[in-house]
């Protein structure tokens, strides 16, 4: 092994302890080697532990820097690689996945049009495709206009998938943050069809992110939705909540300040604005499961 390369593995073996937060300059040395680093940051992304319940968390943070320090070399060769995690049950690999190939950049945009087409990915893997491709399209505008004409094919597209409504507000979410108006004839096509859950993202918040001014996010645009709103749960709502935790002949039985406290209690909010909810996250609607084991099912 040539000093080179030894040094580098001594930088890999540091990221790897490092996890979540890695010193700034450690990230600067290994992107320092260039090409030569490719190669070696594969290698973790190859390590990826999967859903393994035993696995030292570390690896999944070295994964996800070495998803970003790929797409920071601009390494095609990644691209493979980094695709075969698009389905992985993993609430954060998503936002890496699509940083990295949206780095990438021209390379990335075929297979990503063919991940998202794909009829045997799950809904997920398709958004999380759908989000790297509208990241693309940010970093590079230059091919803004093919990447909204793919997205909005996808919404046309009468593809077998576990949830094609969720993945068509999905869709609908990324051209809506893109304010991609050319692709409304489609967009309105799906929703007068009920071909799109409108709980990830409803036609008004749609209209509302669509026409925010150029230049604002679409944070900006649905922030009135959210000042000074503390939502409050009804006490029917709040029974029904108990009846949920503790059971409905328990709900009865005690007495009705356990449900005056719940709805006193400010209800957790749906996010109204299409952000692809972590199958991991607690569900909006309040259940208190976890979105994949909840709505999300």
């Amino acid at each position: 092994m040539s000093i080179e390369r030894a040094e580098l593995s001594e930088l890999l073996a540091q990221l790897r302890a490092a996890g979540k937060d890695p010193p700034g300059s450690l990230l600067d040395d290994i992107r320092s080697y260039g090409r030569d680093a490719v190669e070696p940051l594969l290698e973790v992304v190859a390590g990826y532990p999967g859903d393994d319940p035993d696995a030292d968390g570390r690896l999944y943070w070295t994964t996800y820097h070495a998803i970003q320090l790929l797409g920071e070399l601009r390494a095609p060769e990644a691209i493979g690689p980094i695709l075969a995690l698009l389905d992985e049950d993993d609430d954060f690999i998503g936002r890496y996945i699509a940083e990295g190939l949206g780095q990438i950049g021209q390379p990335a945009i075929e297979p990503l049009r063919e991940a998202l087409f794909a009829s045997d990915a799950n809904v997920y893997g398709v958004a999380n495709a759908a989000n790297a491709l509208a990241r693309l399209a940010e970093l590079h505008p230059e091919h803004r206009r093919e990447i909204v004409s793919i997205l909005t094919e996808r919404i046309d597209a009468d593809i077998p998938n576990d949830d094609p409504y969720a993945l068509r507000a999905f869709l609908i979410s990324d051209l809506a943050d893109m304010r991609a108006h050319e692709a409304k004839l489609s967009i309105d096509r799906a929703w007068d069809a009920d071909l799109v859950d409108d709980t990830i993202i409803d036609r008004e918040t749609y209209q509302m992110i669509m026409d925010r001014p150029e230049g604002t996010s679409p944070d900006d645009a649905l922030r009135p939705l959210f000042e000074n709103a503390t939502p409050k749960r009804s006490l029917g709502e709040a029974l029904l909540r108990l009846e949920k935790m503790i059971g409905p002949k328990r709900a009865v039985e005690n007495p009705p300040a356990e449900a005056v406290a719940l709805a006193s209690a400010p209800t957790r909010r749906p996010q109204p604005f299409g952000r692809k909810v972590g199958r991991n996250e607690p569900c909006p609607c309040g259940s208190g499961k976890k979105y994949k084991r909840c709505c999300g099912r």
